[in-house]
């Protein structure tokens, strides 16, 4: 297994991998280092209760079956009946003194549900009982979602590594090691494994034994999964812009610049490229990397957008889960229909009528994809 390192009680802040040469150069760092120290910083502030610790995390429902899975804000991981939101089992996978909750979100697969955590490890848990069935300590934290490819679960960590571990048992097959720190999670297609590192370089490796096909440095640092359609990769960037690669050879294709960070993975549609900014705007691109529409919502969209029967549906920072006609950038609906809630940074997830998606704090809901009226919801980390 991987040798252990120190871990911050806190979300570590990067430097994007890069050495600065001149005081210009350094006060940009500081500046992305307090930028992201602010980002955290807000994101405890609304979580948290007077008196309390305050919980942390944007782990993303995934539904598999009938079961919908989910890790909570104090390092809990729930399975919950997806028609009726009744729990089913509930198990820790933190340390009792953790004050951070879960960001990675779940992958099924092999009777298995695998996440990892803030202390660096990643655990697979016994669908069906939630008994734990094995661990690997990574020597970072685990923010993104492990990715399953055949019998291979691939893992990325804070430690700057990418892990490919036997999904049956954990044993590591492989690692690779990057510039810095790893958040964002992983694409794979035709052999190949796409990552990105706030070193700012999207990487392609060999599925099979880790080596490096080809790299492409951004202009700042990744934190977020790419995505692959027809031949071509997509990744959003720190630089505030959106990429696209030819997924083969790494060459760029075109790029398209933001007013803030893009953290938010895009998603493709025919001939659409859709994806959220920090600056509180959904995108709707061309295939081209031209506009064509926006939307400003009241809050920063971290959250990567989502088609489900004809809609194209993401939340944000406002509070509010949005749903449009992905062709005109109409909006169909909104939930709530007024007022607002805890911010979205979680990404929702589809199963056949029904949206699911979680709150930041704690809170799971389900909601009619046609017309956004609630079915149920369920509170993660209540006491009693």
């Amino acid at each position: 297994m991987a040798s252990h390192q120190a871990l911050s009680p806190l979300p570590p802040f990067p430097s994007r991998g890069v050495r600065p040469r001149s005081l210009k150069r350094r006060k940009n760092l500081q500046k992305t280092k307090i930028a992201l120290a602010s980002i955290f910083a807000f994101l405890l502030l609304i979580s948290g209760c007077a008196g309390q610790i305050p919980a942390s995390g944007w782990s993303s429902p995934i539904v598999a079956g009938d079961t919908l899975y989910i890790g909570s804000p104090r390092g809990n991981v729930y399975a919950l009946d997806a028609t009726t939101g009744q729990k089913r089992w509930e198990v820790k996978i933190v340390g009792e003194k953790s004050i951070i909750g879960l960001y990675s979100s779940p992958a099924v697969g092999e009777g298995l549900v695998y996440l990892g955590t803030f202390e660096g490890k990643v655990v697979a848990l016994d669908a069906e009982k939630g008994v734990v069935r094995w661990e690997f300590q990574t020597g970072g934290a685990v923010v993104a979602t492990p990715i399953l490819g055949g019998d291979t679960l691939y893992v990325t960590s804070s430690d700057h590594k990418v892990y490919a571990l036997r999904a049956l048992d954990g044993s590591k097959i492989w690692e690779f090691k990057t510039g810095a720190r790893i958040w964002g999670g992983e694409a794979l297609e035709n052999g190949l494994l796409y990552i990105g590192s706030f070193d700012g370089r999207l990487y392609a490796l060999n599925e099979e034994n880790g080596e490096k096909v080809w790299d492409f440095q951004a202009g700042g640092a990744i934190a977020s999964a790419p995505s692959l359609a027809q031949g071509v990769l997509y990744f959003g960037s720190l630089d505030n812009k959106l990429y696209a690669l030819d997924a083969r050879s790494g060459e760029k294709i075109w790029e398209f610049k933001t007013n803030n960070w893009v953290w938010s993975q895009p998603q493709v549609n025919g001939e659409r490229v859709y994806f959220g900014s920090l600056d509180h705007k959904i995108y709707a691109l061309d295939r081209e990397g031209n506009e064509v529409w926006t939307f400003e919502t009241e809050g920063a969209i971290r959250s990567s957008p989502l088609l489900a029967q004809g809609l194209l549906i993401f939340g944000s920072g406002d509070g509010h889960l949005y749903a449009f006609d992905p062709e005109t950038g109409k909006e169909i609906w909104r939930f709530p229909k007024e007022g607002g809630q805890a911010a979205i940074y979680s990404t929702p997830s589809v199963a056949q009528e029904t949206i699911y998606f979680a709150s930041y704090g704690g809170k799971v809901y389900a909601l009619r994809v046609e017309d956004g009226s609630p079915l149920w919801e369920f509170e993660m980390d209540k006491e009693g």
